[in-house]
């Protein structure tokens, strides 16, 4: 890759983490300073967007994108059940707990969206749909559940989670209780806690 490619990307990259938290801060500020904020000119910032809109949009693209990376790595684990024998209930919980860790541009740029909850269930519901369903099919998870209803309601308890988390800097085991208890309570035989992450 050429060195100007690299500043290219580089810039790109510290306009749009700055702008995220610039946005949530305050939705109406112009492109002169969110270049501010990130520390180039206004030149760098026109260079790659050519309003407000385009930064946002590429903010959420970002974002999206950088959740369906932390989805994909662990769906495979959750719904295929490759890894340590765990229950479908443990990998859901490392994989809440990778998607707090991934990166607080999420958390930023969600605020700044007008309806964050309905973007983000559209985004990663039919992956939940079928990690509930999965659960339902390997009698881990209550058969009387209803795998859209529930997908709908954990997605909804994780983004409240890791946005308060983000907003209070808790740490990640205080973020998880909630989700645990939730689990917990789909699970057709509650074996008590999950392992910790990481463990």
């Amino acid at each position: 890759m050429s060195t100007r490619r690299a500043d290219a990307q580089r810039n790109r990259a510290q306009i749009l983490d700055a702008a995220s938290v610039a946005l949530a801060r305050d939705p109406t500020i112009s492109l002169s300073e969110i270049a501010r904020e990130a520390g180039v000119s206004r030149a760098t910032v026109y260079r790659h967007f050519a309003s407000v809109e385009e930064v946002q949009a590429a903010v959420m693209h970002e974002v999206t994108t950088l959740g369906r990376g932390v989805l994909q790595a662990g769906l495979p684990d959750a719904v295929a059940a490759v890894a340590d024998g765990q229950t479908v209930a443990e990998q859901v919980i490392r994989l809440f707990t990778a998607g707090v860790e991934a990166d607080s541009i999420q958390s930023d740029a969600i605020a700044t969206m007008a309806h964050p909850d309905d973007t983000l269930i559209e985004t990663f519901g039919p992956m939940m749909r079928a990690t509930v369903a999965e659960g339902q099919r390997r009698g881990e998870f209550l058969r009387s559940l209803d795998p859209e209803a529930t997908a709908h309601a954990l997605i909804t308890l994780m983004i409240h989670s890791g946005r308060r988390g983000h907003r209070l800097g808790l740490p990640i085991e205080q973020l998880v209780m909630p989700v645990r208890t939730f689990l917990r309570g789909m699970e057709v035989a509650p074996r008590g806690d999950f392992d910790e992450p990481g463990d």
